[in-house]
């Protein structure tokens, strides 16, 4: 079921480029998209335990399957859709992979999927072990709440920083969020505590698409989207896998202490890579073409060209810098 999912969501952000006027207003259309995922992630499991508990759970899971097909007609119908590939685009042969900054930026993906996957096991745990399974989806639900306001709040940001350093610093942040779970030993004090844990959430997951946007190929917007969602549910799985073994051991305690390691580690790669990451800092000095600007007509002039354009990405203000 998973593998016949059509890959939307990595079209979608690509789109993003064509739909935002320039390097700011695609930063915020990023913001906003990582922002809304959290409903679907809040809405998605009460329409499905509705659906469960007052029809059955085959009758969901068909739900699930007519949204599905609905939500992909009406994106390949619409005119933007549909006129996607109106410009014959280089693409190179090698695809996204190509990109070693992105390959870079993936690893530290993988590693913030697994903060994700984490938290989502440790709160129902942390519930249960307080006697209080009801609460498991309330924990839940302010964990996305949470992620949701950092979003807003990021979006509505105008950003100088470059936005390699502003992704480590995310990064750091998200650990530092999720680290007071650690130590919630009462079921009051991880309700704020959870809120407390998505807030840095979204604005990660924003940073993270306007990276993509910028590291990939031309031609290869897309795929190297897709790319990252397949990364982030990598790591997603993978922290709900070994923070259940973990809480089997240490309690929801542990689940939370790996979902800190995994993205403080991710920081730490993404400080010792950032010469590749960081759009700023590419061969030679020179500023990187702006985000989302791989899969854009005019990304047909030649390397050299482009290599000689001083626009800023994300609306910073023009810093060329050597390598470091």
């Amino acid at each position: 079921a998973g593998a016949a999912q059509p890959p939307i969501a990595g079209c979608i952000r690509a789109l993003w480029s064509h739909v935002a006027a320039d390097g700011q207003a695609l930063e915020t259309a990023y913001a906003l998209d990582a922002t809304t995922q959290e409903v679907i992630w809040t809405l998605g499991p009460l329409l499905v335990g509705a659906t469960a508990v007052l029809l059955s759970p085959a009758v969901a899971v068909l739900v699930c399957a007519a949204i599905t097909v609905c939500g992909t007609t009406f994106f390949a119908t619409s005119n933007l859709s549909s006129g996607w590939r109106a410009h014959a685009r280089e693409r190179s042969r090698r695809g996204a992979l190509a990109s070693p900054g992105l390959r870079a930026l993936l690893a530290t993906v993988v590693l913030s999927g697994v903060v994700i996957g984490a938290v989502e096991v440790g709160l129902p745990a942390l519930a249960v072990a307080h006697g209080a399974r009801w609460s498991a989806g309330p924990l839940l639900a302010l964990f996305s709440v949470g992620s949701m306001a950092g979003g807003l709040l990021y979006s509505a940001a105008s950003w100088r920083r470059a936005i390699g350093l502003r992704y480590i610093a995310l990064l750091l942040a998200m650990a530092m969020c999720v680290a007071p779970l650690i130590a919630a030993h009462a079921l009051a004090a991880a309700y704020p505590l959870s809120a407390l844990a998505g807030l840095g959430l979204a604005p990660m997951l924003s940073c993270q698409f306007s990276l993509v946007g910028t590291l990939a190929p031309v031609g290869a917007a897309t795929e190297a989207f897709t790319w990252h969602r397949g990364a982030t549910i990598a790591g997603m799985a993978a922290g709900s896998t070994l923070g259940g073994s973990l809480i089997d051991a240490h309690g929801a305690a542990g689940a939370f202490a790996l979902g800190c390691a995994s993205v403080a580690l991710a920081c730490l790669l993404a400080m010792l890579w950032r010469g590749g990451i960081d759009p700023v800092h590419t061969p030679g000095g020179v500023t990187a073409l702006p985000v989302g600007s791989s899969d854009r007509p005019e990304a047909h002039q030649s390397v050299s060209a482009r290599r000689t354009r001083s626009i800023a990405p994300s609306g910073l203000a023009p810093n060329c810098r050597p390598l470091l």
